[in-house]
């Protein structure tokens, strides 16, 4: 799944597809994928960019809308807006297989043919578990007060994600002796007038509303343990999300910060004007209107320059690529 939204995104930045609509198309996806419990866009404005990638995507392949695309176009978002984010599409997918063999999912009386197929499955699986014990009881459930057997709190925990354990950093050998630090890095030591005091970190825990992370100092670590070097951070000035590459992890004693080179990235206006010039419809050209007005999960690096970064502003790993002598980075979710 993780490959096939990398896809989307790259074939949007290098626009791969010879109309611009399609590449709009595949814009409107990857946005409307890294949205989805993603507590950096609210839910009004993924609404208004699903709505208007429904109605691009059902105007340029409209044989291919199926329950699967109704549901996460319509239904996905309030359903983690109330109950949290689904971490697995393995029961959706039997289902949908099941209904697509079963109902003709273009035919006019759909609805009603699955809530009949699916009301009689229910019924005959409670009342033959039940029967010996409470099958009068499930019956009368099921008949009167169906909306009541299925309890919100209970859903929700069941769809919690469960936070995996950081590894424990030995104190000790976490450490990096200042005469082993190689000379770029000595260099910067200098130029910042980092005091005595300060200690240099191989590794460092994260731990944000994406996830629990340990990053690492590439030049000092590259244990198996760690999941990156590459990071996702909001910028301490702008807010605004941004990319980098770590070089050294600093902590003085009260707090911790990370020198990055940072991802200087293309501008969306600058690729809004080239497709404007190429031509494309309005309701392609409301998409990526849309997504420009949303973070930036994916963009063209075209510089690099020295940052320092609070280690509570990082969010998660970061993905960089080269395609075509071009270096993209872009959100690891």
């Amino acid at each position: 799944m993780q490959k096939a939204i990398i896809m989307s995104g790259l074939v949007w930045q290098e626009a791969f597809c010879t109309s611009n609509d399609y590449n709009a198309l595949m814009c409107g996806l990857y946005y409307s994928f890294m949205c989805q419990a993603n507590m950096m866009c609210d839910s009004t404005s993924l609404n208004k960019l699903l709505a208007k990638v429904y109605q691009l995507h059902a105007t340029l392949e409209p044989d291919s809308i199926t329950i699967k695309y109704h549901s996460f176009y319509n239904h996905i978002s309030s359903h983690e807006l109330q109950y949290g984010r689904k971490h697995t599409s393995e029961v959706f997918e039997r289902e949908h297989k099941n209904l697509m063999k079963s109902v003709n999912h273009q035919s006019t009386n759909c609805e009603q043919s699955i809530i009949i197929r699916y009301f009689s499955v229910l019924y005959s699986y409670v009342t033959k578990t039940f029967r010996y014990v409470c099958a009068q009881k499930c019956e009368t459930l099921l008949l009167d007060k169906a909306q009541e057997l299925a309890c919100k709190e209970e859903i929700f925990e069941a769809l919690k994600q469960t936070k995996e354990r950081l590894p424990i950093l030995n104190s000790q050998t976490n450490i990096i002796n200042i005469e082993c630090l190689i000379p770029f890095h000595v260099e910067i030591v200098k130029h910042l007038k980092l005091g005595r005091d300060v200690k240099f970190l191989k590794r460092c825990k994260v731990s944000s509303s994406f996830g629990n992370f340990v990053f690492s100092a590439p030049s000092y670590c590259g244990a198996k343990t760690t999941v990156s070097n590459l990071i996702c951070y909001t910028d301490p000035l702008t807010k605004s999300l941004t990319f980098g590459q770590i070089e050294m992890i600093v902590d003085n004693g009260t707090c911790k910060h990370l020198i990055v080179k940072e991802f200087i990235l293309e501008p969306m206006t600058e690729i809004m004007k080239s497709v404007r010039r190429q031509g494309i419809s309005r309701i392609a050209y409301e998409v990526l209107k849309q997504c420009q007005s949303l973070p930036p999960f994916i963009g063209k690096a075209t510089d690099q320059i020295q940052s320092i970064v609070p280690l509570e502003n990082v969010m998660c790993p970061a993905i960089k690529l080269e395609i075509n002598d071009a270096t993209y980075v872009l959100m690891s979710k």
